[in-house]
Protein backbone atom coordinates (compact mmCIF):
# COMPACT_ATOMS: atom_id res chain seq x y z
CA UNK A 1 0.00 0.00 0.00
CA UNK A 2 3.03 2.30 0.24
CA UNK A 3 5.69 3.05 -2.39
CA UNK A 4 8.90 1.04 -2.32
CA UNK A 5 11.66 3.31 -3.60
CA UNK A 6 15.20 1.97 -3.49
CA UNK A 7 18.17 4.34 -3.48
CA UNK A 8 21.55 3.34 -4.87
CA UNK A 9 24.02 2.19 -2.19
CA UNK A 10 26.82 4.10 -3.97
CA UNK A 11 27.19 7.43 -5.73
CA UNK A 12 28.35 7.33 -9.36
CA UNK A 13 31.01 9.86 -10.39
CA UNK A 14 31.31 10.55 -14.11
CA UNK A 15 35.05 11.18 -14.61
CA UNK A 16 34.48 12.65 -18.09
CA UNK A 17 32.77 15.62 -16.45
CA UNK A 18 35.60 16.30 -13.97
CA UNK A 19 35.14 19.64 -12.27
CA UNK A 20 31.67 20.15 -13.77
CA UNK A 21 28.57 20.45 -11.62
CA UNK A 22 26.43 17.38 -11.93
CA UNK A 23 29.15 14.76 -12.22
CA UNK A 24 27.85 12.99 -9.10
CA UNK A 25 24.70 10.91 -9.58
CA UNK A 26 22.39 8.99 -7.26
CA UNK A 27 19.82 6.59 -8.71
CA UNK A 28 16.39 5.71 -7.38
CA UNK A 29 14.05 2.95 -8.57
CA UNK A 30 10.34 2.45 -7.86
CA UNK A 31 9.95 -1.30 -7.15
CA UNK A 32 6.13 -1.31 -6.95
CA UNK A 33 3.79 -1.83 -9.89
CA UNK A 34 1.88 1.34 -9.02
CA UNK A 35 3.29 4.81 -9.54
CA UNK A 36 4.81 6.87 -6.73
CA UNK A 37 3.39 10.42 -6.70
CA UNK A 38 4.00 13.70 -4.83
CA UNK A 39 7.73 12.95 -4.71
CA UNK A 40 9.86 15.18 -2.54
CA UNK A 41 13.57 14.61 -2.18
CA UNK A 42 16.28 16.06 -0.02
CA UNK A 43 20.01 15.58 -0.36
CA UNK A 44 21.87 17.04 2.61
CA UNK A 45 25.41 17.21 3.91
CA UNK A 46 25.27 16.60 7.65
CA UNK A 47 28.09 18.06 9.75
CA UNK A 48 28.67 16.99 13.32
CA UNK A 49 29.59 20.00 15.46
CA UNK A 50 30.73 20.02 19.05
CA UNK A 51 28.87 22.43 21.29
CA UNK A 52 28.69 22.98 25.00
CA UNK A 53 27.07 19.89 26.45
CA UNK A 54 27.52 17.55 23.46
CA UNK A 55 27.23 17.38 19.70
CA UNK A 56 24.67 18.60 17.20
CA UNK A 57 24.04 17.77 13.56
CA UNK A 58 23.96 20.71 11.15
CA UNK A 59 22.12 20.10 7.86
CA UNK A 60 23.13 21.80 4.59
CA UNK A 61 20.69 21.01 1.78
CA UNK A 62 22.37 20.23 -1.55
CA UNK A 63 20.55 21.38 -4.69
CA UNK A 64 20.15 18.97 -7.61
CA UNK A 65 20.65 19.92 -11.26
CA UNK A 66 17.50 18.25 -12.57
CA UNK A 67 13.92 18.80 -11.55
CA UNK A 68 12.39 16.40 -9.05
CA UNK A 69 9.87 14.20 -10.85
CA UNK A 70 6.31 14.62 -9.63
CA UNK A 71 5.54 11.01 -10.59
CA UNK A 72 7.80 7.97 -10.75
CA UNK A 73 5.99 5.30 -12.81
CA UNK A 74 5.57 1.79 -11.50
CA UNK A 75 7.55 -1.26 -12.60
CA UNK A 76 6.24 -2.76 -15.82
CA UNK A 77 6.46 -6.39 -16.93
CA UNK A 78 7.31 -5.36 -20.51
CA UNK A 79 10.80 -4.22 -19.52
CA UNK A 80 10.30 -0.42 -19.58
CA UNK A 81 12.76 1.47 -17.41
CA UNK A 82 10.59 4.51 -16.70
CA UNK A 83 10.59 3.65 -13.00
CA UNK A 84 14.31 4.49 -12.63
CA UNK A 85 15.56 8.06 -12.11
CA UNK A 86 19.05 9.54 -11.74
CA UNK A 87 19.61 12.68 -9.66
CA UNK A 88 22.60 14.89 -10.44
CA UNK A 89 24.19 16.80 -7.54
CA UNK A 90 25.53 20.37 -7.80
CA UNK A 91 28.30 19.95 -5.21
CA UNK A 92 31.48 17.89 -4.94
CA UNK A 93 30.39 14.97 -2.78
CA UNK A 94 33.96 13.62 -2.62
CA UNK A 95 35.04 16.81 -0.89
CA UNK A 96 32.15 16.60 1.57
CA UNK A 97 32.84 12.94 2.40
CA UNK A 98 36.60 13.50 2.81
CA UNK A 99 35.88 15.17 6.16
CA UNK A 100 35.20 12.51 8.83
CA UNK A 101 32.84 14.91 10.62
CA UNK A 102 30.46 14.96 7.63
CA UNK A 103 28.21 12.53 5.79
CA UNK A 104 25.65 12.73 2.99
CA UNK A 105 22.01 11.77 3.58
CA UNK A 106 19.38 11.25 0.86
CA UNK A 107 15.70 11.18 1.81
CA UNK A 108 12.85 10.60 -0.61
CA UNK A 109 9.18 10.93 0.32
CA UNK A 110 6.52 9.53 -2.01
CA UNK A 111 2.85 8.56 -1.91
CA UNK A 112 1.17 5.56 -3.53
CA UNK A 113 -0.98 6.63 -6.50
CA UNK A 114 -4.03 4.63 -5.36
CA UNK A 115 -3.96 4.44 -1.56
CA UNK A 116 -2.33 7.83 -0.95
CA UNK A 117 -0.20 6.35 1.84
CA UNK A 118 3.27 7.85 2.03
CA UNK A 119 6.68 6.49 2.90
CA UNK A 120 10.19 7.88 3.37
CA UNK A 121 13.20 6.08 1.92
CA UNK A 122 16.67 7.02 3.16
CA UNK A 123 20.29 6.28 2.26
CA UNK A 124 23.41 7.54 4.02
CA UNK A 125 26.89 7.81 2.51
CA UNK A 126 29.85 8.00 4.92
CA UNK A 127 33.06 6.93 3.19
CA UNK A 128 34.49 8.50 0.03
CA UNK A 129 36.48 5.36 -0.89
CA UNK A 130 33.60 2.87 -0.69
CA UNK A 131 30.57 5.07 -1.38
CA UNK A 132 31.73 7.09 -4.43
CA UNK A 133 32.48 4.91 -7.48
CA UNK A 134 33.89 6.23 -10.75
CA UNK A 135 31.61 5.42 -13.70
CA UNK A 136 27.95 5.70 -14.58
CA UNK A 137 24.87 3.66 -13.69
CA UNK A 138 23.83 0.82 -15.98
CA UNK A 139 20.54 1.13 -17.80
CA UNK A 140 17.53 -0.44 -16.15
CA UNK A 141 16.60 -1.60 -12.67
CA UNK A 142 20.13 -2.28 -11.43
CA UNK A 143 22.43 -0.10 -9.32
CA UNK A 144 25.54 -1.45 -11.07
CA UNK A 145 28.11 1.22 -11.90
CA UNK A 146 30.18 0.62 -15.07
Amino acid sequence: MTPMIDISPQVAENAEEAGAPGRFRIKMVNRRRRAAVDIKLEVAIISIKGVKGGQIKVREVVPTLNETPLILPGRRSNGDDDNAYRMRMRVDLKEALADRQKYVRVRIFARDEVSGFGKVSEMVYHNVRSDVIEGDFSKGQTFEIV
